[in-house]
């Protein structure tokens, strides 16, 4: 076990999110899957709080997860993260199970945030491209002089 949680906590970041991403999923399914009867005796016992607890639980760890994605794809772009003042970016995921509040990036923060980070990406992509096609041209010229001089 010692060697799994080693192999887990030295893998790269964004396997790293796969994987806990994927639990979570799993983890839903199960709980979906052994979901109690919308009945009146299933709400009267409990099991239909419970369950709604435990997805809570779930729900909020997937929001989580997905926050701390995005500001990890952030800071290795230097894209600027929206601020906790701005409401309309960020909501409060409150765990039933343990009255627990954390702030998530909104749906539509997420969406800015996305868009941020694609723009960065592109404009990343942009400049190698530029020094590609600068390096190419320098070699295509070179080859060509020394083609030249040789005949």
């Amino acid at each position: 076990m010692k060697f799994a949680n080693w192999l887990k906590n030295n893998l790269p970041a964004s396997w790293r999110h796969r994987i806990e991403m994927a639990q979570a999923r799993r983890l839903e399914a199960l709980l979906i899957a052994a979901s109690p009867p919308d009945t009146r005796e299933a709400h009267e016992s409990g099991a239909v709080q419970c369950y709604m607890q435990e997805m809570s639980e779930i729900h909020q760890w997937r929001r989580e997860l997905i926050t701390a994605n995005y500001r990890r794809k952030a800071d290795a772009l230097s894209v600027l993260f929206p601020g906790y003042q701005d409401e309309v970016y960020w909501e409060e995921v409150e765990n039933e199970l343990t009255q627990q509040t954390l702030r998530c990036l909104s749906p539509k923060g997420e969406a800015m945030l996305k868009a941020a980070i694609r723009e960065e990406r592109k404009h990343r992509r942009e400049a190698v491209g530029y020094w590609f096609g600068i390096a190419v041209g320098l070699i295509g010229a070179i080859t060509g002089l020394v083609s030249v001089f040789k005949a």
